[in-house]
């Protein structure tokens, strides 16, 4: 069961990947953030990065149905300014559809923007945008640290269903074959 919120502040934030925000330039930056309870964190990063289009993506788990709605009432303050066609609901359990549902959204906005991308959200999540970025390193995952102590409420145990990604690396084909 996921436990209460926490209100953090944001100690420092930067790319997980080292150097990878040299592949940022002068375009806009759009930020997808996978939303979790701890309450302002995703807000100074907002405020501190300005970004031109915001993507909020909230996990919704079929053997916790209330943990979607508590997400959504402990971010009122950051959804507020978000337009509801840009607050996403995925299944938690289905890495399958979270990557095809991030990936969409990437490649759209990275023509026009350089995109960030926040897994604050559950596991599969995160596994999802880092196979990601690795994919296109144009991508450009955050990584939020929170100043001071966390008290871990919610241990991370596991609930529900086992969840299994299957992901195959392999080198780009040619087409000169």
């Amino acid at each position: 069961m996921n436990i209460l919120p926490q209100k953090l502040k944001l100690k420092s934030y930067g790319p997980l990947i080292f150097d990878s925000e040299k592949s940022l330039n002068k375009k806009p930056i759009a930020l997808i953030a996978g939303l979790n309870n701890d309450l302002e964190i995703i807000q100074e990063l907002i405020d501190k990065l300005k970004p031109s289009t915001t993507f909020a993506l909230i996990p919704y788990f079929m053997h916790d149905i209330e943990y979607y709605q508590k997400i959504i009432d402990n971010n009122q303050s950051v959804l507020k300014h978000i337009p509801s066609e840009k607050v996403l609901k995925y299944p938690a359990e289905r890495p399958d559809q979270i990557s095809s549902m991030i990936t969409s959204l990437c490649l759209d906005l990275r023509l026009e923007s350089n995109v960030i991308l926040v897994p604050l959200g559950p596991k599969p999540f995160s596994l999802a945008s880092i196979l990601l970025s690795v994919r296109y390193p144009d991508v450009i995952i955050y990584d939020l640290k929170p100043a001071g102590d966390r008290i871990k409420e919610d241990p991370g145990l596991p609930a529900g269903e086992p969840v299994i990604l299957k992901s195959v690396f392999c080198p780009e084909e040619d087409d000169e074959y």
